[in-house]
């Protein structure tokens, strides 16, 4: 998303959100995903529910880096508990949809919904 001049936004508004921005990165360069999205519900509430694809791709990072680091059973799960809710259900569950129909579609907004088994 571009922000300053000819973007719509104004400069004021993608100056103040620097010190959030460089937040998250530092986070998320950290290997702290989990603390990531905490800082972004506390900022920017309803953000991550509003594009679920941002919160299932902070969720797989920080599942990558559980697998990664060897924890194998806490892997295990927080994919049952977060990751697996977030593409199929409850608080991300649109995010599939839109996944699928990028890869599928072109794109396009579609009605298939990935299989859950």
């Amino acid at each position: 998303r571009r922000t300053g001049l000819g973007s719509g936004m104004p400069t004021s508004a993608a100056a103040a959100s620097l010190p959030l921005r460089a937040e998250l990165r530092r986070l998320i360069a950290a290997g702290d995903c989990p603390a990531a999205e905490a800082l972004l519900e506390r900022e920017r509430p309803g953000l991550l529910q509003s594009s679920p694809t941002a919160l299932v791709h902070l969720r797989c990072l920080h599942l990558t880096r559980l697998v990664g680091s060897g924890t194998v059973l806490e892997a295990v799960k927080y994919a049952q508990e977060q990751v697996y809710p977030a593409l199929y259900g409850g608080e991300g569950g649109a995010a599939v949809w839109a996944l699928d129909a990028k890869r599928e579609w072109g794109g396009e907004v579609g009605h298939k919904r990935a299989r859950a088994s």
